[in-house]
């Protein structure tokens, strides 16, 4: 009786050491599988076919990944083609418009995480003054913690150029009167 009880137990002891065996080799199965995932570089050619030319490459070299998009064209540009001043983003062309011409802040809308689209008149009034009259313009968003609530507020600024502040300003509000019976 001993004897049975001795090799029942080998067997299960053998049959655990299978089991771990198998399991291991599973494990560094897809652990093998997770890593080659990740070192596996992505092909860049079929992300060009299928995006959009202005949202991931260069406006002036098609072939180069973009770092940013320019505050008063918002198109895309390469490091090469992006200057950054005072932490503010411009394509050559437009950072001599931004550094000749003095800027007036029009409006800054508080957003909150509930409500995160109350900026979007902003953004769109600034496109349309820029793509229909050419009229250059630019939004800066700043972050403030609000501990009380524990949330994070956006504050969207709209600056214009000093001389068209006051034109502006009247624009805007006309527009923001259509714009919200328009999203209503």
């Amino acid at each position: 009786m001993m004897e049975n009880l001795n090799i029942y137990l080998y067997v299960i002891i053998l049959l655990l050491i299978v089991l771990i065996v198998l399991a291991i080799i599973v494990l560094v199965g897809i652990i093998f599988l997770y890593f080659n995932k990740i070192a596996t570089p992505k092909d860049l050619t079929n992300d060009k076919k299928t995006s959009n030319s202005n949202t991931f490459y260069c406006t002036n070299h098609p072939d180069t990944h973009s770092v940013g998009i320019c505050m008063i064209c918002q198109k895309s540009f390469c490091a090469k083609c992006l200057c950054d001043h005072d932490r503010l983003n411009f394509c050559h062309d437009h950072l001599k418009l931004y550094l000749e011409n003095e800027w007036q802040q029009l409006e800054t809308i508080l957003t909150e995480p509930n409500q995160p689209e109350k900026a979007m008149v902003l953004y769109d009034f600034k496109k349309i003054i820029w793509d229909k009259e050419n009229k250059p313009s630019y939004v800066v968003t700043h972050y403030k913690i609000n501990f009380q609530g524990d949330y994070i507020e956006s504050f969207v600024s709209l600056y214009v150029k000093k001389q068209d502040g006051f034109e502006m300003t009247k624009r805007l509000a006309s527009f923001k009167e259509n714009y919200s019976t328009q999203v209503s």
